[in-house]
């Protein structure tokens, strides 16, 4: 059993939360973001590749390569979130995975409109919508994994941005926190 769930994460912006009591007057944070799809088994061991969806068809950053070329899942929409276009392809991308492994699985996700999938013909998943306002006991990543998720890249980019303040990088202030999406990514 699987469950799925997509999350935004503002990737640059700076940590909200301090040892500082005092906020920091006219400096707005970052809201740049890209949406991940996030999948994982009932006990949280087994994670699937993460689905990310951003604006940009291609973004500069990733070069000459596609995303396939750099190992990730990656999609285009224009608002940076989940539809069910994208949906569907990855739901016969995920469909084809498990029959190659040879697996079945059963996959909850929430009862959205971006989450129809129509007329698909699945042979090794099989697809169950979760009832409006459900527990999380049946809401795995809303369970604790998202935030444990996000609280890790938080934790990697604070390392980061202290990487490159030690090494004498010309970044100031909240900038310090600014990484492009193939950073995030990775």
């Amino acid at each position: 059993m699987y469950n799925m769930d997509e999350t935004g994460l503002n990737y640059k912006a700076a940590p909200t939360r301090s040892i500082c009591t005092s906020n920091m007057p006219g400096v707005k944070n970052d809201k740049t973001r890209i949406t991940l799809a996030l999948t994982t088994n009932a006990d949280g061991i087994d994670f699937l590749s993460a689905l990310f969806i951003e604006r940009a068809v291609k973004p500069r950053c990733f070069g000459k390569k596609t995303a396939e070329q750099h190992e990730f899942l990656y999609s285009k929409t224009d608002k940076a979130g989940m539809n069910s276009m994208v949906y569907q392809e990855w739901l016969l991308n995920l469909d084809r995975e498990m029959r190659a492994a040879q697996r079945h699985i059963l996959l909850l996700v929430y009862n959205v409109s971006s989450h129809a999938h129509g007329d698909l013909v699945l042979t090794n998943v099989q697809v169950k919508s979760l009832p409006p306002n459900t527990t999380t006991h049946l809401q795995l990543l809303d369970a604790g994994i998202i935030a444990s998720f996000k609280a890790r890249f938080k934790s990697l980019q604070i390392d980061q941005a202290i990487d490159r303040f030690n090494a004498d990088e010309d970044v100031a202030g909240r900038t310090v926190y600014n990484i492009d999406q193939l950073q995030a990514i990775k």
